[in-house]
């Protein structure tokens, strides 16, 4: 459909002018409205989903199993009712959200009502963005009820503007709660360094966030300022800022050859080649004239080394052992120009990292990452290997957490991995196979993650290596052989896992391999894994029916 047509479907082509103006006000308006309803609804649907028994509130984290006690955050703070086990989960389902979105959105809303009535009013006479008053709520959820009282009630009459919030409440933390003034490290609940492989980005890149003691961070940011300072004076073309990014793959390995820590993978060789076993470079293993021209164009040759690694190899009738085991020479051949490049660098003086006990020059660059790279081939692409033509610019293959990534890249970090790479066979995920015991075993375990993906509840993102395993139809000891097989496995994460089995939610695997969950309430979804979910209504859900 084109943009004329779809301007057509709302009835907006004729609008200019005056009735245009009218109608953008209208849209915000309805916004603001809309946005107020929907929080209304999230603190109705709390208190009509009550606990079952005193204590046992949902929290943010993994719910309880009924009758458990827990020390997890609860869903709304001091003073706000609480919220049925499962509920959470039940509300993210409905709204086609995850569960932690599903549960600051009900926590905001119970918030917004019992602790910030004075905001949530604002809200409702559509003078305050909902989104304004929910950030508040989350920034105040863990104080106590006085203190939010009085943030409350500062905040009418000076405004909502950021600065007049954060000067409020920091005034409020230092009146109410002086002990979180004084002893910073209880704030330490959100330090964390996380890895994001879903960012979004160019194929092969990832999304790093750090939060933790400003000190230590700014400390981190100036080595990483340093490293790419010292790859520009190395002669690398990009950046600054993407040298910074590249910065953390130096700073890593210099890490791993680093012998503070415990080797498990050190060799007692002393004959073996410099950077292969415990023998570190040294400026003796290259030539003392070694200028720094020298240097630079040893270093290009080792990108040229691992560029050509990146390449198809040989394609005269390969078979597939040919084509990995090729993949790995290329790996150690460019592992051995950087070995080179490096030790060049040290003969030039550019310096190189110490021993920090030692005073001795560290081994060259060795990777201590392990890359669980799922390389899925069909028999057509293992024909096609055979015959050699198979463009890695082209195939696409899982590379585990890392994401589906072209067949190009996969063999470029395999280079980069040097010694350390290792290539397994594919598990086949339509394998059909069953064992008598209620735990499988760990190839049928991989082999239903692999083919999940993820927690196969509705909305759930959880990644399946994060899961557990579900017997579909639930195990029993005095049951038939064969109950845990793949077809009647399926992976759910603990919350979900729970909620299956004492929330009154039932699922099935369709033949397609999609899964048909249904809930208390009759209401049904289909999950497909690696595309989404889906919510059937009744039309859909006899269509489905008839089509098994």
């Amino acid at each position: 459909m084109n943009n004329t047509a779809a301007a057509t479907t709302f009835g907006v082509e004729d609008l200019d002018g005056a009735a245009l103006c009218s109608e953008v006000s209208g849209l915000s308006r309805d916004a603001l409205a809309i946005a107020a309803r929907r929080y209304a609804v999230a603190h109705q649907w709390c208190i009509t989903h009550p606990p079952l028994e005193e204590g046992e509130a949902a929290t943010f984290g993994d719910v309880r199993l009924p009758g458990l006690s827990g020390c997890d955050s609860r869903v709304g703070g001091e003073g706000t009712p609480g919220v049925a086990v499962f509920a959470v989960e039940a509300y993210a389902a409905t709204a086609g959200l995850s569960t932690g979105t599903a549960a600051q959105i009900l926590s905001d809303a119970l918030d917004l009502q019992h602790r910030l009535p004075r905001t949530w009013a604002r809200v409702v006479a559509l003078e305050l963005p909902a989104w304004t008053a929910a950030q508040i709520a989350r920034d105040t959820t863990r104080l106590s009820h006085n203190c939010v009282n009085w943030i409350d009630h500062q905040l009418d009459h000076r405004g909502y503007r950021p600065k007049a919030v954060d000067e409020t409440t920091r005034q409020a933390i230092a009146t109410f709660h002086p002990e979180l003034m004084k002893k910073p490290e209880t704030g330490k609940d959100d330090w964390d360094v996380r890895v994001n492989h879903d960012a979004g980005y160019a194929p092969g890149t990832s999304r790093l966030d750090a939060i933790g003691d400003s000190l230590d961070l700014e400390k981190f940011s100036q080595l990483i300022n340093d490293e790419a300072t010292t790859l520009g004076r190395l002669g690398d073309p990009d950046t600054h800022a993407q040298r910074k990014a590249k910065a953390l793959g130096v700073i890593a390995d210099r890490h791993a050859t680093c012998q503070d820590t415990l080797d498990l993978t050190g060799s007692d060789d002393l004959d073996a080649p410099a950077g292969r076993g415990t023998r570190p470079a040294t400026p003796e293993d290259c030539p003392a004239d070694y200028t720094k021209n020298s240097v630079l164009d040893a270093m290009a040759a080792a990108r040229a080394a691992a560029e050509a690694g990146a390449g198809t190899g040989d394609t005269s009738g390969p078979t597939l052992a040919d084509v990995l085991a090729d993949a790995q020479a290329t790996a150690e051949a460019a592992f051995d120009a950087a070995t080179a490049a490096r030790a060049a660098s040290v003969a030039a003086g550019f310096g190189d990292p110490i021993h920090p006990t030692t005073g001795a020059p560290l081994p060259a660059t060795r990777s201590y990452v392990t890359a669980k790279l799922h390389l899925h081939f069909t028999l057509a692409d293992i024909i096609r290997t055979l015959r050699g033509d198979l463009d890695p610019d082209t195939k696409v293959v899982d590379a585990g957490r890392l994401g589906a990534q072209l067949l190009s890249l996969v063999q470029d970090w395999l280079s980069r991995l040097g010694s350390n790479a290792r290539i397994t066979p594919v598990i086949d995920l339509t394998e059909t196979w069953a064992v008598d015991q209620h735990d499988p075993p760990d190839r049928m375990r991989e082999q239903v993650q692999l083919r999940d993906q993820h927690c196969v509840f509705p909305y759930c993102t959880i990644t399946a290596n994060r899961t557990d395993l579900d017997h579909i139809d639930a195990y029993d000891p005095h049951g038939p052989p064969g109950q845990t097989n793949p077809d009647n496995l399926a992976c759910l994460c603990r919350s979900h896992h729970r909620m299956k089995t004492f929330a009154g939610w039932t699922y099935r695997r369709e033949p397609d391999g999609s899964y048909h969950w249904t809930d208390p309430y009759e209401q049904r979804w289909r999950v497909t894994p690696g595309q989404g979910t889906t919510p059937l209504d009744p039309a859909d859900d006899d269509a489905l029916d008839q089509a098994a």
